[in-house]
């Protein structure tokens, strides 16, 4: 072990002692970042479609005359003819 030498002047109350630490500190490298960052976006995804599902019975049913463009199948029938007229009588109005 090495002795520290020792000023002669008494120690004042603004010195402050520096110490290096003994181990140098941790710095993250890129693959720690791709790790972290990966399993963050693994568990929000997860997260989601669990949230999705057991939350589904309490979602409400969008209705299709306000977002007709979602309409499939048969519905988009019903709101195609719905809608009909309606885009008749715009054309007639100058």
């Amino acid at each position: 072990m090495k002795k520290e030498k020792t000023d002669a002047r008494p120690r004042e109350a603004g010195d402050v002692k520096i110490s290096q630490p003994a181990v140098e500190p941790w710095k993250p490298t890129y693959r720690w970042f791709v790790i972290a960052a990966s399993s963050i976006l693994i568990f929000l995804v997860i997260f989601f479609f669990a949230a999705n599902t057991l939350l589904k019975p309490y979602m409400r049913v969008r209705p299709l005359e306000v977002t007709p463009w979602l309409a499939k199948g048969d519905d988009a029938k019903k709101v195609k003819e719905a809608q009909a007229p309606v885009f008749a009588e715009n054309k007639n109005i100058q």
